[in-house]
């Protein structure tokens, strides 16, 4: 299962892996923020690459969205429910963790339209996409994130198609 999200991660795969699942910087400072909702805001220049990317395969669309924010920091459980017990906003753009990072920018190529990235996010983060809490998260990457995200149909599990 590994490869599964490596294989995504390096463009591998069918480019339809996502077409059932929804429609269609290098610097470390704070990015120009344009569109803002209830859970976090994605920068301006996120929203033009996701836009003038959605046509091409979800390979190539995740590189070209992560290209700007590779080199942000790493910052340890960087995201939350916003609500207690983690208060941390379920989304931000100047600093990741492992999982989060992997969750924005896979949210914002599966989207048709980047301002659906919110809600392809929860999908992603919470088994069954809801409700959104702490104990509902897919924390763990093999045990839960995975399984629960083959389940709900958003990834498909390739690793027989690349070897075991």
């Amino acid at each position: 299962m590994i490869l599964l999200t490596l294989a995504l991660l390096m463009g591998a795969g069918p480019s339809s892996l996502t077409e059932g699942a929804t429609s269609e910087a290098r610097d470390t400072a704070a990015p120009a923020v344009a569109a803002t909702f209830d859970e976090g805001s994605i920068p301006e220049e996120l929203i033009e690459i996701a836009r003038r990317v959605k046509h091409l395969p979800i390979g190539e669309r995740m590189a070209a969205i992560s290209e700007p924010l590779m080199g942000r920091p790493y910052l340890h459980d960087a995201a939350g429910e916003g609500v207690p017990p983690d208060e941390d906003a379920p989304a931000r753009y100047d600093a990741f963790d492992c999982l989060t990072f992997v969750e924005e920018v896979l949210a914002l190529a599966m989207a048709g339209d980047p301002l659906s990235a919110p809600t392809i996010r929860r999908q992603l983060r919470y088994a069954n996409g809801t409700p959104r809490s702490y104990d509902n998260r897919n924390h763990f990457m093999l045990e839960e994130w995975i399984p629960h995200n083959i389940e709900s149909g958003l990834l498909a599990d390739i690793t027989a198609e690349l070897g075991e």
